[in-house]
């Protein structure tokens, strides 16, 4: 079928020095810039084959951002972290099998937001301040592995949000060792808002807005907006679509389903209504979220309750799975632990979130071997936005404190989620992650163990941003990602 979007080649970039980007020889790159490529074409070889041109837009939105950057090479990160010897890195401790313990597998700053537990509810109450349930939304990336992977992924996120605020090396180490010392207190059984360091006051902001959150059944559908004008609340649902919006020049937008997309929803409807009631009404591609998933397939629904009146209709996201990050476990396999992708992250964030129906509309889907993800569509949570932290760091709205709050909160929702689930043999990992974090020196050590790290991970970050730029203006819009693979050793350590 064909879904993609027209895109335009970025403008030509400023040359790239200092990081080796000059051919040597006709047409030669160098090793790093190699090894890159090949990592981003088997990042997103099935949709090179199906889709190359969201690819290309999905890289020139990594391209434009450093922080979009970071959202978009989660796998990648994992895979170079891989390739030098853990043993000798400060977090050793946390990389073996007893550190072993079900993990986001993606827990960057923008990941964070609030759910509402009650939306599902027909005229559900709106949430007093403070009720909203805070946690990290996104569980496509959800997998096993040792804590250190998610640790370090985890305070690169911070410290990538931190870049465009100004934040430089001393202010990157602080948040990494706040991160540590909050992941500490989750562990030993501390929940956020307890008074525990925190609340910070970004996260504050998004749990205590019930006015937003009084709002947000009635964003369900002025988000994505009517092509039919509003009526009163009681009126008949008939009629009443989702907006088409022509494809932007960033790729962002909505057209109606050709005639395979539209079979593949009604395949997918059942379950939905079996699970919540929820009769389909209408549907739509949407095109241009996200950033590691711009290539995905991504359905918005809108659902009657059964009453058949505009107050009982609700809009949820509906989006294709990819396989998470393969991370080392050090010990038995996890293979066979979850029956498929649907499972894996409806009953994995459900196991991680401190309020298991803190999405209550999160539910994993099956279409033969592909799997899908539905979830609340903002009516169910709001969420942080890089783009306006930093730039209410580089304006004095926020402080550095500020950033090492937010820090503190991460770790603290992160620790307590990975010592809440389930390890692959059903058993808690509480004590494990205990006795890992005392072989790390306990909260100080860990804290100083993850501060010495980030800066020479964030400066790998911006060289492979630099690296990404210039092989798009070498390569075009696919970076040369669509050639014939073999560019790079991925063993390599450059």
């Amino acid at each position: 079928m064909s879904t993609s979007p027209r895109f335009a080649r970025p403008a030509v970039l400023a040359p790239v020095l200092a990081l080796g980007l000059a051919c040597s020889g006709a047409g030669a790159v160098p090793s790093r810039s190699a090894w890159l490529q090949e990592q981003l074409r088997r990042d997103n070889a099935a949709w090179l084959s199906r889709d190359p041109e969201l690819v290309a837009v999905k890289l020139e939105r990594m391209a434009a951002d450093p922080y979009d950057f970071m959202r978009g090479t989660a796998g990648i990160y994992y895979n170079d972290l891989q390739r030098v010897d853990l043993d000798e890195d400060p977090l050793a401790p946390l990389f073996g099998f007893e550190a072993l313990a079900m993990l986001f597998g993606d827990a960057h700053p923008e990941n964070l937001g609030t759910g509402w537990p009650g939306a599902a509810e027909v005229g559900a109450a709106p949430p007093v301040p403070g009720a909203l349930a805070v946690e990290f939304f996104d569980p496509d990336a959800i997998t096993f592995g040792p804590v250190g992977f998610e640790l370090k992924r985890a305070a690169v996120g911070l410290g990538a949000l931190g870049l465009g605020g100004g934040c430089g090396a001393p202010c990157q180490r602080r948040a990494a060792a706040a991160l540590g010392r909050g992941w500490a207190a989750g562990v030993s059984g501390a929940r956020w808002g307890d008074g525990a360091g925190g609340p910070s006051a970004l996260l504050l902001g998004l749990q205590d807005d019930a006015a937003v959150a009084a709002a947000t059944l009635e964003l369900r559908l002025e988000d994505v907006a009517w092509e039919a004008p509003p009526v009163e609340a009681d009126a008949p649902a008939a009629g009443w679509r989702l907006r088409r919006a022509p494809l932007d020049e960033a790729g962002r937008g909505a057209r109606g389903l050709d005639a395979e997309e539209l079979a593949q929803v009604r395949r997918l409807a059942p379950a939905i209504e079996r699970r919540f009631g929820l009769q389909l009404v209408d549907a739509v591609r949407r095109f241009g979220s996200g950033v590691s998933s711009i290539p995905a397939l991504r359905y918005l629904l809108l659902l009657d309750r059964g009453g058949g009146t505009v107050e009982e209709l609700v809009v949820l996201d509906l989006r294709e799975l990819v396989d998470p990050p393969v991370l080392p476990v050090g010990g038995p396999l996890v293979a066979g632990v979850f029956e498929d992708g649907a499972e894996r992250v409806e009953r994995g964030a459900q196991s991680l979130w401190a309020d298991p129906d803190a999405d209550p509309f999160l539910m994993g889907l099956m279409d033969g071997d592909q799997a899908f993800r539905l979830r609340g569509w903002r009516g169910a949570f709001d969420a942080l936005d890089h783009v306006q932290i930093t730039e209410a760091l580089r304006e004095g709205g926020l402080t550095e404190l500020d950033l090492e709050a937010l820090a503190f909160d991460e770790g603290l929702l992160l620790g307590g989620a990975h010592a809440r689930a389930p390890g692959p043999d059903g058993a808690p990992r509480q004590g494990s992650l205990a006795a890992a974090l005392r072989s790390a020196g306990g909260a100080e050590g860990l804290a100083r163990r993850l501060s010495l790290g980030v800066e020479a991970d964030l400066d790998r970050l911006a060289g492979d941003h630099a690296l990404l730029r210039a092989l798009i203006e070498q390569e075009g819009p696919l970076a040369g990602i669509d050639a014939p693979g073999g560019l790079g050793d991925p063993t390599m350590v450059y």
